[in-house]
């Protein structure tokens, strides 16, 4: 057989098959449609976040509650040690888990102190989900005005830096209104953070820590 033949009849075998699966997934379709043959149901999975990760609330709940406020930085130092993102990963597990036990809802509050907010951004997801995040415009960031800067919880300009706050959130007015802030606790600074996890967390709102948050 020449060249000329295998190469006929090549093509001849690859239009055949194209053509046999053609008229498969067409005679496939016709027959699921009438219902005389099942169509196999596609399935789309997301990778599932990882065990013990924070999650944040997905609805409101008015009553007392607790904020854990993380403030950090790209551009500083010690907010990119790579410590302190699994401290703080587990610090809003504990967190959550005790304000809970006392019938508080909890909020995780992030905030960036970087100029460039999508610098801040991606700097705070290196320390798992918030329910809440402030970024950009440095030192004047609304979250760094408050949490840093007010005249009431008035602390040092230190990154990074945790606060555990008490507030309230009332509907009745058809609205959600968030009750005065009080800081209950701050810890400025990686030495002060890492101190206060080894000792297991305690805040006067929350009681002691029931376990010792490893430090790492």
């Amino acid at each position: 057989m020449t060249t000329a033949q295998n190469m006929d009849t090549t093509r001849r075998r690859r239009n055949w098959t194209i053509l046999a699966l053609v008229t498969g997934v067409v005679v496939g379709f016709v027959l699921g449609r009438q219902g005389l043959l099942p169509i196999p149901e596609v399935r789309w999975h997301l990778p599932a976040r990882a065990a013990g990760e924070y999650a944040p609330a997905r609805s409101l709940s008015a009553g007392p509650e607790v904020a854990f406020v993380f403030v950090g930085s790209s551009t500083c130092g010690w907010s990119n040690v790579p410590e302190l993102p699994d401290l703080i990963k587990e610090l809003k597990r504990e967190l959550r888990q005790r304000a809970e036990n006392l019938g508080m809802s909890f909020a995780a509050v992030g905030v960036a102190r970087d100029m460039v907010a999508a610098d801040g951004i991606r700097h705070l997801g290196k320390f798992g989900d918030f329910d809440e995040v402030m970024s950009g415009r440095g030192w004047a960031n609304i979250g760094v005005l408050k949490y840093v800067y007010d005249e009431v919880s008035a602390g040092s300009g230190v990154t990074p830096q945790v606060l555990v706050v008490e507030r309230s959130l009332d509907d009745s007015g058809g609205h959600v209104a968030l009750g005065t802030d009080r800081v209950v606790l701050r810890r400025a600074g990686l030495d002060q953070i890492k101190q206060w996890v080894r000792a297991g967390a305690p805040t006067q709102l929350l009681g002691d820590g029931p376990r010792v948050i490893d430090s790492r």
